[in-house]
């Protein structure tokens, strides 16, 4: 079976020889400033990452389509839906076409990413992400600071609060939350890294010590909790927890889960459940407890008092059946306990 960077080479009229099996093709440079007559570059059919060894030009599939192409074509229309249920099927492939297409090349990514948070101000320069931020999330503009929060105005992520994500002090890409008035628009749009995102754990550079951890939902949420004088607060991100982000949390003597307590969906609890479960499978006598919140309420819509109170009566979670119970708080053992924090 082809590979699918096989199938976008032939498109792009890209002449290659099969190295290893056909685990990565041989072809002649594509940089324009490189007149490469000895095949000079290598593609890797698993990653979709390449390099010319030659003049070290390097990127992805992505950038390789948009390079041959002059930007004139995007790799989504080079390969149709037929063409990925091929490749996902094929055995001979390891890794996902999400993985390849969607793997982002690290200095690639810098470069990118750099050339758009220059276009994004400081969210307190602007009124109107000023007051989403402060009425609406009830931030005060010293939290707006500390999280470096940015605005959009125009562009590909206008009108949308834009919350960086920084590990190591290095910034691998950032959430985008819209504020506009146009209902059919997406709430959210992401820009990552996924090479380092898989590890990534919101604020966790700013934790005090590893005596606990508050996990909470999401960057709104933290914040807030945060700016009400909790410490060790951070957040995964995602419904998800990556081995490398459980790695990361088990080093805690205790977790706390502060999410949301949805009335209808109850996907805030579904989410504590999934995410408790994933720790005790590998730490079962860990201490996990959970922060019970006003029913319908997240901790971004609590009033300082009612966090106050949620973690003054903390539960511990024993899961100790696989049903899926209609609220949380009837699939805990209650376990009362003052002062924690």
């Amino acid at each position: 079976m082809i590979s699918i960077v096989e199938q976008v080479f032939k498109k792009l009229n890209i002449d290659y020889t099969p190295r290893k099996n056909g685990v990565e093709l041989q072809f002649r440079c594509i940089n324009p400033k490189h007149p490469d007559r000895h095949a000079s570059a290598s593609i890797n059919t698993q990653t979709g990452q390449w390099k010319c060894f030659s003049c070290l030009m390097a990127g992805n599939l992505k950038s390789l389509v948009k390079i041959v192409s002059g930007d004139t074509s995007d790799i989504d229309n080079l390969i149709t839906p037929k063409d990925t249920v091929k490749f996902k099927i094929g055995s001979i492939y390891k890794a996902s076409t999400k993985n390849i297409l969607s793997y982002e090349n690290t200095v690639n990514f810098s470069h990118t990413i750099e050339c758009l948070m220059n276009d994004f101000m400081p969210a307190t320069r602007d009124i109107t992400s000023l007051n989403y931020l402060v009425k609406k999330r009830k931030l005060t503009k010293d939290t707006i600071k500390r999280y470096r929060l940015k605005y959009c105005k125009t562009g590909q992520y206008a009108d949308r609060i834009i919350i960086p994500y920084y590990m190591n002090d290095e910034l691998i890409g950032f959430n985008s939350r819209y504020i506009g008035d146009n209902p059919t628009t997406l709430r959210y749009l992401y820009y990552l890294n996924n090479s380092l995102f898989e590890s990534f754990i919101y604020n966790y550079e700013n934790i005090t010590n590893h005596d606990y951890c508050i996990l909470a939902e999401g960057p709104f949420d933290l914040m807030y909790l945060v700016q009400c004088g909790y410490k060790n607060v951070i957040s995964t991100l995602n419904t998800n927890i990556s081995r490398k982000q459980l790695t990361k949390i088990l080093n805690f003597k205790k977790i706390i889960f502060c999410f949301d307590n949805d009335e209808k969906t109850k996907a805030g609890q579904n989410a504590v459940l999934k995410h408790a479960s994933d720790i005790l499978d590998f730490a079962p006598d860990l201490p996990i407890y959970g922060a019970e919140l006003p029913v319908g309420k997240d901790p971004n819509e609590c009033t300082p008092d009612e966090i106050k109170d949620a973690f003054s009566h903390l539960k511990r979670i024993r899961l100790e059946t696989k049903a899926v119970p209609p609220s949380i708080f009837e699939y805990m053992r209650l376990n009362y306990n003052q002062g924690m924090l």
